[in-house]
């Protein structure tokens, strides 16, 4: 039996659905605005929040013992829609950590 037939309809078909999905996806973005396509997409990944990112970093430079990174590195906290620059020792009430390796 020859499957080479069969083989090319399946890739033509799979190529087909790709390219209407990608072309969807562009007229959606480009009717609608990027934005809005991105606060659809991010909605379903817990939206901007970054808190338990900062946590874990947080507590990394703890583990590691890294006095600057801990006490003195400015980052950027989302929490509730809400942007903060703080260190990691002033995020310790807000994130509920401790780090008692590190005295700042």
């Amino acid at each position: 039996m020859n499957k080479k037939g069969f083989e090319l309809t399946i890739t033509t078909l799979v190529l087909i659905i790709i390219a209407i999905l990608v072309l969807a996806v562009l007229i959606y973005g480009f009717g609608f605005g990027w934005s809005v396509f991105w606060n659809k997409i991010t909605a379903f990944s817990g939206g901007k929040d970054n808190a338990e990112s900062v946590k874990q970093s947080c507590t990394i430079a703890c583990d590691t013992e890294k006095s600057y990174d801990y006490c003195q590195l400015l980052r950027k906290v989302i929490l509730n829609d809400v942007e903060q620059k703080s260190t990691c020792n002033d995020l310790e009430d807000t994130l509920n950590f401790n780090c008692e390796a590190i005295v700042c």
